[in-house]
């Protein structure tokens, strides 16, 4: 028996002869349509067998197509009148066939059968929390990606925005291996171009880390621009539109204004804090990113 299994949102071709129907069983998801093609030398049909909580009937057809988009999940069997019988409790022989219609239960228009196939939660319907469902990010595994990954290759750019925006590879953190992340060059340089890639700066502290006074150092910044040093006990420092306030959960922040390449932050911490502390450094004008720095405390 051939099995053809079926991806969301599209047309599939059934094909009805004097020999059978080609695939015999088909799973598709709840709003697929199958285009049945009716070949045989004699007017042939695709018919729902008895007593089943779908129906439908396309008439005795011959070369020509019948086209119908199945709404209701379930497993279902048809025949044709002409080649093939049904015995009036669901059973067919002869030129026949089976649906088989997977329901979507979270509604993200991957269906509970396909988000198994992707390992994806059928009760939520954006698995990995990057605001696209999980029935556009299916299209990830054509890219190679990991739909329960928002951004594969950790270049603070988004698989999505990588594919659907910027046209930089989801799979390379520095698309165009010009030494500056995707994710950094988005919204200021071409991701796509390694001409335009400014110096990457780093952070790095000199003294610390103690609950007192901490000095950082970023280099590679750009001389006259205003800098801005953030610092949060989550991980979560990502690359935000340039002009955008960074806000992040938890977080505290201290602003600096730096005026040479090499910018030095001061801050102090009271004996209440312990723990990790992440740091990044953003020029306001020009939203070029620090590399981020874990200190411990």
């Amino acid at each position: 028996m051939l099995l053809a299994l079926a991806a969301h949102g599209a047309t599939y071709d059934v094909i009805v002869d004097d020999y059978g129907a080609t695939p015999e069983t088909l799973e598709i998801s709840v709003g697929d349509r199958v285009n049945f093609v009716f070949l045989g030398s004699v007017a042939q049909s695709s018919t729902a067998a008895a007593g089943q909580a779908d129906s439908w009937d396309s008439g005795l057809q011959q070369n020509v197509f019948w086209e119908r988009a199945y709404d209701i999940a379930g497993t279902f069997t048809w025949y044709d009148q002409t080649l093939g019988s049904d015995d009036g409790y669901g059973l067919v022989s002869g030129v026949s066939g089976t649906i088989i219609v997977s329901g979507d239960s979270d509604g993200d228009g991957l269906s509970d059968a396909d988000e198994a196939l992707y390992h994806t939660d059928p009760t939520n319907p954006d698995t990995d929390g990057d605001t696209l469902t999980d029935g556009e990010e299916a299209g990830e595994f054509g890219y190679g990606t990991d739909p329960l990954l928002s951004d594969s290759d950790a270049d603070n750019l988004g698989d999505a925005d990588e594919v659907l925006v910027y046209g930089t590879d989801p799979l390379d953190p520095d698309s165009d291996r010009g030494g500056v992340l995707d994710g950094d060059e988005a919204g200021l340089t071409d991701p796509l171009d390694g001409t335009d890639d400014f110096p990457f700066s780093t952070l790095s502290i000199v003294v610390g880390p103690v609950q007192g006074t901490n000095v950082l150092v970023a280099d590679n910044l750009a001389p006259g621009n205003t800098a801005v040093l953030y610092r949060s006990a989550q991980p979560g420092l990502t690359s935000r539109a340039c002009g955008e306030p960074l806000t992040i959960q938890s977080a505290r922040r201290t602003s600096t204004v730096v005026v040479a390449a090499n910018g030095t932050a001061t801050f102090t911490f009271d004996t209440s804090i312990t723990g990790d502390r992440y740091f990044q450094v953003r020029e306001r004008e020009t939203c070029k990113r620090s590399s981020r720095l874990m200190v411990t405390w």
